[in-house]
């Protein structure tokens, strides 16, 4: 009666759990990176609406600096986000995921999303 498995049965069980461990890292990344775009486009939603309040009440852009003041919204999330740094270029605004060059941008003019992240 055998008690103990074999070398190359143990060696199948190893490349089963390599084969489920990597599927399993590929799947997280996937989702993590499209939770930090998400993240990116709903800050830049929310700089684009205050940009457009600022706007209907000055007929000016604002900077990003301005924003917060001009408008009374909250941007202490957004000014201490520790994955994207942001920016505002006329009627684009553009998340830039730090360490990278990978960007979100929103076009609040004309309601368009790019980037290349």
């Amino acid at each position: 009666m055998k008690k103990a498995m074999t070398l190359i049965e143990l060696l199948i069980v190893v490349v089963i759990i390599g084969i489920l461990a990597t599927t399993m890292i590929v799947n997280y990344q996937g989702t993590s990176r499209a939770a930090l775009r998400a993240k990116a486009r709903h800050a830049l939603s929310i700089i684009g609406q205050a940009e457009k309040i600022v706007r209907s009440d000055t007929g000016a852009w604002a900077t990003l600096a301005n924003l917060p003041g001009a408008t009374g919204i909250d941007f202490t999330p957004i000014n201490n986000d520790v994955h994207f740094t942001y920016a505002i270029a006329g009627t684009v605004a553009t998340a830039t995921r730090r360490g990278t060059a990978q960007t979100v941008t929103y076009n609040f003019g004309t309601n368009v999303w790019g980037g290349t992240f």
